[in-house]
């Protein structure tokens, strides 16, 4: 099974398989939690088509 990178942000690569949920707020920021870890990262506006499917 292959492994996929995806780019959430200019800075900022993560593992799919690693990603716990998906979260957006009142304002339509969408934001990443990964599994094993309380961080939100957020989520570039160029980036947010890549969750439309979550």
């Amino acid at each position: 099974m292959p492994t996929f990178f995806w780019r959430i942000h200019r800075n900022c690569i993560v593992r799919v398989d690693t990603i716990a949920h998906i979260s957006k707020d009142e304002l339509g920021h969408v934001y990443v939690n990964l599994k094993g870890s309380d961080e939100k990262l957020s989520v570039s506006r160029k980036y947010h088509h890549l969750f439309k499917q979550m």
